[in-house]
């Protein structure tokens, strides 16, 4: 994966997928809410992650289906 996009501008974090950038959205959105408290237990964590991926790729694929599909993620 080069450091620069399409557009040849540097990618803010060399190794961060647009995937990854739409889960951690998902993630902020639902810290936001306080849902989330720093001793949860890591069942619960790792089934808030899963979410956080499928609402990532959900967000891809309308991507994909409205034509801007984007080799990068």
């Amino acid at each position: 994966m080069s450091d620069e996009n399409k557009s040849g501008n540097p990618r803010a974090f060399s190794r961060m997928r647009l995937r990854d950038y739409f889960a951690g959205q998902a993630l902020a959105g639902d810290m936001s809410e306080e849902t989330f408290s720093s001793d949860a237990e890591d069942e619960f964590i790792s089934e808030r992650v899963q979410l956080y991926y499928r609402i990532a790729d959900a967000m891809l694929m309308q991507r994909i289906g409205k034509g801007k599909e984007d080799e990068d993620y």
